[in-house]
């Protein structure tokens, strides 16, 4: 009896512990389910988030090129056309918004990029550009000492003081008495640790750049010629401008590009600026103008890293010439010619032109007589002569423009040209010009005109000086490529942070204390889009 109970027991407890097993299996089972399917929607989700994002920077893409051409030219052409735009693309769709108005520095480019719209499933990444603007300086003489500092001598902004100047607002330089020489740098937001909102701010440039400075500058320039001045210029940008926080600009470490003129060193006298002797300019003291690129070291020296030879005077008819003059046909043919002799009496040129030779070496006669005038062939001019920069008498015609591009870049080691990684900082450089000629190539550049779009309206400086064994960033001197850029590490970025200089400024460097003879205007500062912000997502 007791044996049949003990028996039925343990099949109750058989029974007991089947069922239990089944329900921890059925539960285990709905888990197994659930978090399978959980898994599977997490990753749907996720997958949705990246067609999302894809679609969303596809369009950021397809409009920041056409956006920023717009901000490079100063239109709005593709602006006005891509705001509120949406495109449908499998297997959802992108929607444009810009925003031109909320800030000066920089446009808003926001993409949304939408998946599965209006179900339950529907995913939205939102990803936005900041692409900067060109700041452009009318020199108002409202704005002119906020945007402003005069480092030396004196400037304003103005409408009067000189034939150039036209009535229109310009900035005009002159030297303080008893120096030929006038600086005025820009005040930057955050330039010596001051803000100033509303101007460009370089130190978050650099920040955002890895520590690297960037920038593309432009201004137009004029000399006043009157009362026998302007035999003795140089005139343009200054970057990586430090004054090491002083006026005085003897210890002044930049870089300068500049449009330049000197008479030759025999013309010297007491009364010649004293910066045009130092040696390093002896190469260009001819007469001629020429766009420069140099620098000025803290020990008040100068360094003549290259040049580039702009025009030659025309030839003209019944005009006394010396040995040494040099002239260009009034029809240029590609060549230049010395004057290598002259009559008894000095040389006069004819009335009518003389049909100018075309070997190197060979003679051209003109003038007649005890006025006559020997021409001989020189060679081709350069690239850069005669592109409407300089006037017929070879004067700077008024309004040229100068432009550089300045790219910093992380470098292996001094001979580094591709600068792909490391930590050694170059300085990669590119100069431009650009003239208002109504037949200047490639297109007339005006007063009152700002343009980034560089083959439109610039050509860019062909160097035939290499004095200071510059390497270009591709090609070689034998060799070189249709847009030469100059290496060059004196004068970095390092230490922006610590040091906030003042970076960039306008100089004037003259023949004389000038009353207001040296005149700029359309000055422009331009930072790169891909450095300012890059982008950013978010998530709807």
């Amino acid at each position: 009896m007791s044996g049949k109970l003990l028996f039925k027991g343990r099949e109750g407890s058989l029974l007991i512990g089947l069922i239990v097993t089944m329900v921890i299996v059925s539960i285990a089972g709905a888990a197994t389910y659930y978090l399978t399917t959980g898994s599977s929607i997490t990753e749907l989700f996720k997958n949705n988030n990246l067609k999302a994002y894809y679609l969303a920077e596809s369009g950021a893409r397809y409009a920041a090129h056409l956006v920023q051409s717009d901000l490079d030219n100063g239109t709005t052409t593709y602006i006005n056309a891509l705001n509120n735009k949406s495109c449908t693309l499998s297997p959802g769709q992108f929607t444009l918004t810009i925003d031109n108005t909320s800030n000066a520095a920089y446009l808003l480019l926001k993409s949304v990029g939408t998946l599965n719209s209006g179900s339950w499933f529907e995913t939205k990444r939102e990803v936005v550009y900041k692409l900067t603007k060109s700041f452009n300086e009318p020199f108002d003489p409202n704005t002119f000492s906020k945007n402003w500092d005069v480092i030396s001598g004196h400037a304003d902004a103005a409408t009067q003081g000189g034939v150039p100047l036209s009535g229109d607002t310009g900035l005009r330089e002159q030297a303080q008495s008893g120096s030929t020489v006038s600086v005025v740098a820009l005040k930057w937001d955050g330039a010596g640790g001051t803000p100033n909102p509303g101007l460009p701010d370089l130190l978050s440039q650099w920040n955002l750049s890895g520590g690297l400075l960037s920038y593309a500058l432009q201004v137009k320039t004029a000399i006043n010629y009157q009362g026998g001045k302007g035999s003795y210029y140089m005139v343009g940008l200054s970057f990586r401008l430090n004054t090491n926080n002083n006026t005085n600009p003897d210890d002044d470490k930049l870089y300068g590009v500049s449009y330049f003129k000197s008479l030759p060193p025999s013309a010297d006298t007491s009364q010649t600026p004293a910066w045009v002797k130092s040696s390093t300019f002896t190469p260009i003291r001819d007469g001629f103008v020429y766009a420069i690129l140099w620098m000025h070291n803290s020990d008040g020296s100068f360094t003549l890293l290259d040049y580039s030879l702009l025009g030659f005077a025309k030839w003209h008819k019944q005009t006394t010439y010396i040995v040494g003059d040099t002239v260009i046909p009034t029809t240029p043919n590609g060549y230049y010619y010395k004057c290598t002799a002259v009559g008894s009496q000095g040389g006069k040129s004819s009335n009518n032109e003389p049909t100018w030779g075309t070997t190197v070496g060979g003679a051209t006669s003109d003038g007649g007589g005890s006025h006559s005038i020997t021409w001989t062939n020189m060679g081709t001019v350069d690239n850069q002569a005669n592109s409407g920069i300089v006037t017929a008498s070879g004067t700077l015609v008024d309004w040229s423009a100068l432009a550089v591009q300045v790219d910093e870049k992380y470098c292996s080691n001094s001979n580094d040209t591709n600068c792909n990684n490391g930590t050694y900082r170059r300085n990669f450089i590119t100069v431009y010009t650009a003239s208002p000629d109504s037949s200047a190539p490639p297109a007339p550049y005006p007063r009152g005109t700002i343009s980034w779009n560089y083959s439109s309206y610039f050509k860019s400086v062909k160097w035939s000086g290499h004095i200071s064994g510059q390497q270009l960033a591709s090609g070689s001197w034998s060799n070189p490529p249709a847009v030469e850029t100059v290496l060059d590490s004196t004068f970095t970025s390092a230490n922006f942070d610590t040091i906030k200089p003042v970076e960039i400024g306008i100089h004037g460097y003259y023949d004389s204390y000038s009353n207001n003879d040296m005149y700029f205007d359309d000055f422009a500062l331009k930072l790169p889009s891909n450095a300012i912000a890059g982008s950013y997502m978010q998530y709807y």
